[in-house]
């Protein structure tokens, strides 16, 4: 009797523990499927060092600063932000960029490649498809790469890729992708560290245990919720940290030759380039973004595919009254336009069609156009307007009407 007992004690505590882990299994599902909280959407990628991870979600929430609203961010079946690809999209317009691009803090009606679709398909009367192609920390040369094996399969009408002039230059440079060899741009030998790999396997790594630290950290966010966001940086480290990160950049990668990345996210204002321009190490991170620009319209001509360049300005260079600002009487060589008209004219020497942001913004008042405090991105008007101006050029253009059946 009492082993029977024991039996059937042991038969019930098995079969709660397995109601018990499907329970939770089940409810992580659903905290996933319906309410994501900061999951991680990446994975490595051997041509680009890593992209979006198909068929992943997140909950977005933005800082109470910039009006607290979330946006819940959905990757599709092909790695884009947004909704499946349709078999047949009519014209397709495919814009790559970073995190300007890929606004996982705006809805995505609202975002840059929404806009510009949207503007296009209601001056043609037809529809337009704008694939987001943004990639949060990527640089334009690891967009080219993405351009470079999806252009024959997505056949676009055209490409538009988005240079952000705020730190696209340290970019090329940290990602060592590519590399300069007597001018020419030459495979950079750049490799994921160990240190890298293992936290992108820690995060794929899913147990049913995720569930309690997404609502411990959804415990922690909502504590946080009514408090201020603090400024990023006071404004006097803000600037000065910058710059010699990007020194320390450069030593690594080019004087000591680097060649293992470690960082992905860690993308500084290019300081040396907009303080400093003569310097050893904004001439040629200047240098690589034009010969990547070049790699640009190369991978266009190839696949016949007109690619026009947006250059975005970063918040500290145009706004009045932005959370940092530059010291000019500690950095006197220091241009606000710089940075966006560097980029520009490498895009232009190397016969790349171009829309430079800079001016256009400043006209329309650039500090209604960024978000603030903590956040230095384009918000959702910014977005609306450089679609308006973009969708104007390649109109004026005429890409897509050659495009048409």
């Amino acid at each position: 009797m009492i082993a029977q007992r024991l039996r059937g004690l042991v038969q019930n505590l098995g079969l709660l523990a397995v109601a018990s882990l499907l329970a939770v299994a089940g409810a992580e599902w659903l905290l996933r499927t319906w309410l994501p909280q900061a999951g991680f959407v990446y994975r490595l990628d051997p041509r680009c060092l890593y992209a979006l991870a198909p068929g992943t979600r997140k909950l977005y929430r933005n800082s109470a600063a910039n009006g607290g609203s979330r946006v819940l961010f959905v990757v599709n079946s092909d790695g884009f932000r947004g909704e499946e690809l349709p078999r047949d999209p009519g014209l397709r317009v495919i814009v790559y960029g970073d995190s300007f691009v890929e606004a996982d803090y705006t809805p995505l009606r609202e975002t840059f490649a929404a806009r510009l679709g949207a503007r296009l398909a209601s001056a043609l009367g037809r529809r337009v498809e704008a694939v987001n192609a943004g990639v949060n920390g990527y640089g334009p040369d690891q967009a080219l790469r993405r351009f470079e094996d999806e252009a024959g399969r997505l056949r676009p009408a055209a490409a538009v890729v988005v240079v952000y002039a705020g730190n696209d230059f340290g970019d090329v440079l940290r990602n060592r992708l590519y590399r300069l060899e007597e001018g020419r741009l030459v495979a950079g030998g750049g490799f994921v560290a160990e240190s890298l790999w293992w936290q992108f396997e820690d995060a794929r790594r899913r147990t049913p245990f995720h569930l309690l630290r997404g609502l411990k950290r959804l415990h922690k966010a909502l504590r946080r919720a009514g408090a201020r966001t603090p400024v990023r940086e006071t404004r006097g480290t803000y600037v000065a940290r910058s710059l010699a990160m990007c020194k320390d950049d450069y030593r690594r990668v080019v004087v000591q030759g680097e060649r293992a990345v470690e960082e992905i996210f860690r993308d500084p204002y290019d300081a040396d380039v907009a303080l400093a321009p003569g310097s050893p190490a904004a001439v040629h991170k200047t240098g690589l973004l034009e010969a990547v620009l070049g790699g640009w319209r190369q991978a266009g001509e190839a696949a016949r595919v007109p690619v026009l360049v947006v250059v975005v300005p970063p918040a500290i260079d145009v706004c009045d009254a932005f959370d940092v600002e530059v010291d000019r009487a500690a950095y006197p060589e220091y241009d606000p336009a710089r940075l966006s008209l560097t980029a520009a004219e490498a895009a232009r020497r190397q016969g790349l069609p171009l829309l430079e942001l800079f001016a256009p913004f400043r006209a329309a008042g650039a500090d209604r156009l960024y978000n603030r405090h903590d956040d230095d991105h384009w918000n959702a008007g910014g977005q609306d307007l450089a679609a308006r101006l973009a969708a104007e050029r390649i109109l004026a253009e005429g890409w897509l009407s050659r495009a048409s059946p």
